[in-house]
């Protein structure tokens, strides 16, 4: 009976040794993870910390960030970089951590074979949920004016008609070294415009750049 509570002793010692360490751990994967948080500027640069911290000692194989963008499907960051948005979603298991606000999103936790999830670690990702969403936030402003700063420069140098380069585009884009260029002019287009109108001029310049595209070679641009 002696022998049987002085076991009983050593392996309490020992849970509350091991259950001791664990906090540690997780006390300082807060610390990293909040001064990632701090300084990223990507959510790929999160993630990647993420699984840096997060395997090995806490037991999880992969952490990856879904986001699903308005118009466009779902996105997600299993390192740096994020897949082109696709209209399939996380796969179903795992730990999940919801991110607050719009649009919807959130850590997928998978674990390593044999694993379980820590309930405390699961809890510390909560707390920074906020953090993690106003970092994604800052993102979908950041990619969205960038689409439209692309938008605008595209407008800037397309003609609307035709959708081919105009001139603004031909007089930046003047090759180095020598190059040909051939301008084509219609015969008789003003009377297709006097005798049927505009829109039938249209017409005209458009298929006339079908053609074009059509027959042109792939190192050839066309204004």
């Amino acid at each position: 009976e002696g022998l049987s509570r002085l076991q009983c002793g050593v392996f309490s010692i020992g849970d509350a040794d091991d259950d001791l360490r664990r906090l540690l751990r997780l006390a300082e994967t807060r610390t990293r993870l909040i001064a990632t948080l701090l300084d990223a500027t990507e959510p790929g640069d999160l993630i990647e910390a993420l699984n840096h911290h997060l395997g090995g000692a806490h037991g999880i194989a992969c952490c990856t960030l879904w986001a699903r963008l308005p118009g466009e499907g779902w996105v997600h960051w299993s390192g740096r970089s994020h897949c082109q948005p696709s209209p399939v979603g996380p796969p179903a298991g795992g730990g999940r951590v919801g991110l607050p606000g719009e649009p919807p999103a959130l850590l997928l936790l998978e674990t390593q074979r044999g694993a379980s999830l820590d309930p405390d670690l699961l809890e510390l990702l909560r707390d920074l949920a906020p953090g993690i969403r106003q970092l994604l936030d800052r993102w979908i402003e950041r990619s969205e004016a960038e689409d439209q700063l692309r938008l605008l420069q595209a407008e800037a140098h397309t003609d609307p008609l035709t959708g081919l380069l105009n001139r603004r585009a031909l007089e930046q884009a003047v090759p180095e070294g020598s190059y040909g260029l051939i301008c084509l002019d219609l015969d008789r287009f003003k009377a297709v415009n006097d005798t049927y109108g505009h829109d039938a001029g249209d017409r005209v310049l458009r298929r006339v750049v079908e053609e074009l595209k059509r027959c042109h070679r792939q190192a050839d641009r066309l204004y």
